[in-house]
């Protein structure tokens, strides 16, 4: 809804002029807030070395959500960042089960 310069209120969307002063209204664009996915993303990655050792589908898919979620909220720049932690939990998470098994088997 469009908010008057002058009186300050708000109008409706499809409104040229303010309802209650008669000022011609001006679209203002909004900025869409841009998150800084770092600190997400680095917790995937942690994520995903940890799914190396310790139980690897539960790391390996909690770094793949994180960077799923990084991804959703990262600008255009940042994009990168969310794809390598998917790529690495799910990278990570194969070798984890890979290593588990043969672990079993020597063992």
């Amino acid at each position: 809804m469009p908010v008057c310069s002058k009186c300050g209120k708000q109008n409706a969307d499809d409104a040229v002029y303010c309802a209650y002063c008669t000022t011609p209204l001006t679209m203002v664009p909004t900025v869409q807030k841009q998150t800084d996915i770092t600190p997400i993303a680095i917790v995937g990655i942690i994520c995903a070395f940890i799914s190396l050792l310790f139980f690897p589908p539960l790391f390996g898919i909690l770094a793949v959500l994180l960077g799923a979620y990084a991804l959703s909220k990262a600008s255009e720049d940042q994009k990168s960042l969310g794809w390598i932690t998917i790529v690495l939990g799910v990278t990570f998470m194969i070798i984890g089960i890979f290593l588990g098994m043969f672990a079993a088997v020597i063992l």
